[in-house]
């Protein structure tokens, strides 16, 4: 360290911050507060004009379209900020405990690290002593994000049907709950088939699940970029500019699909009546 630090450690009671819900960015609600201390060991008295605490987050996409490859940096706006000293101050030798707190609001998406694509969270401490004397700690911060509070909800969660004609062949309808806990293990789906002109069995049933990651890079317009008076309520009306000037734009998404292996083949029996009210297979995919 230097100028009289000898160590400075940024302590939060908290390095994941569990939010419930989808983020609804026009109308935020069950905001989080991230709160801890910061540790400073100090050689020698220190005078300090600025001191300041910053919630900032940073997303990468990194993959290759039909053209080149894409690699994007980017800030996650809004950043945050609190002032640890409303005025110059100074810090005396030895242990320096400095109390922090800063409310973090319910629009950020959750923490993401894959091949592809990254978003990453972290406190950033900044102690200004005078001119091109500042010093800098961080320490990384995870957010998690759920769409249902607890396992034991799951099953309550509605279905969503899936159906599709296909002529002269059958007609077969998918229900699948349109959520799925981690921690389930299995994803219940019911299949209902009618056959069309043919009599026929169904032999087999085969699934897989399949992974989409879905990809697109637009530049964003400068009056979208400055948020230094961000306001939330007006960034529902700002979506709405900025997706209709992104029309003719499909051309510039990268899509993605990974598959789980080996498929899963579910043998019928062959004496089994097809309805047309009653699931022909129901069934448990493990996840």
């Amino acid at each position: 360290m230097k100028d009289g630090f000898k160590s400075i450690t940024i302590e939060p009671f908290n390095g994941y911050l569990d939010f419930q819900g989808p983020i609804n960015p026009q109308k935020p609600t069950n905001n989080l507060v991230l709160k801890g201390d910061i540790h400073l060991h100090l050689s020698k008295a220190i005078k300090v004009k600025r001191a300041a605490i910053k919630f900032v987050g940073s997303s990468r996409v990194c993959h290759k379209n039909t053209l080149d490859v894409v690699d994007i940096s980017t800030p996650i706006l809004p950043k945050l900020k609190t002032q640890l000293f409303s005025s110059t101050t100074i810090l005396g030798p030895g242990l320096v405990i400095l109390p922090w707190e800063m409310e973090i609001p319910n629009i950020y998406p959750c923490s993401v690290m894959i091949k592809r694509a990254s978003i990453s969270y972290k406190i950033e401490l900044s102690i200004s002593m005078g001119l091109h004397r500042t010093v800098t700690a961080e320490y990384p911060i995870v957010i998690k994000r759920y769409l249902i509070p607890c396992l034991e909800v799951a099953p309550l969660v509605p279905t969503k049907l899936y159906t599709k004609t296909i002529s002269t062949k059958f007609h077969y309808e998918i229900d699948a709950p349109r959520i799925v806990c981690t921690a389930q293990q299995t994803i219940p789906i019911a299949i209902k088939l009618l056959t069309i002109g043919t009599h026929k069995p169904v032999l087999s049933v085969r699934t897989q699940m399949i992974q989409v990651e879905l990809y697109r890079c637009n530049t964003l317009p400068k009056t979208d970029a400055d948020m230094t008076k961000f306001k939330t309520q007006l960034l529902g009306q700002k979506n709405t500019s900025s997706t209709a000037s992104r029309k003719g734009e499909s051309s510039k998404y990268a899509k993605y699909t990974k598959r789980t292996s080996p498929a899963i083949i579910h043998t019928l029996d062959e004496t089994q009546p097809i309805s047309s009210n009653q699931p022909l297979l129901q069934l448990s995919i493990i996840n």
